[in-house]
């Protein structure tokens, strides 16, 4: 079996590098949004809307990311959010 490290983020058009540091960011981002939904299901008063907006924001730069036409996330769906932050 051939490893790459690099065929996958030539694929959507960015170095290994770059492709790291977009992990890392999103690793990051997807560990405190769980974080604050911890500490908002033990205190509702708290991140009312943070862990959502959080997840919100990082949907949408993951939805960018896939019109590169990666092929790992090509069935993905954005799901529709109204225009109030409601479902």
């Amino acid at each position: 079996m051939k490893l790459s490290f690099t065929d996958h983020p030539k694929k959507i058009g960015e170095s290994y590098l770059q492709h790291l540091l977009h992990a890392l960011i999103f690793s990051f981002t997807s560990l405190l949004a769980a974080l604050v939904c911890f500490i908002h299901g033990l205190f509702p008063f708290l991140f009312t809307n943070t862990g959502g907006d959080m997840i919100a924001r990082l949907s949408d730069k993951i939805t960018k990311r896939v019109k590169r036409k990666c092929a790992c996330a090509t069935s993905y769906v954005p799901m529709k959010v109204k225009s109030d932050g409601k479902e």
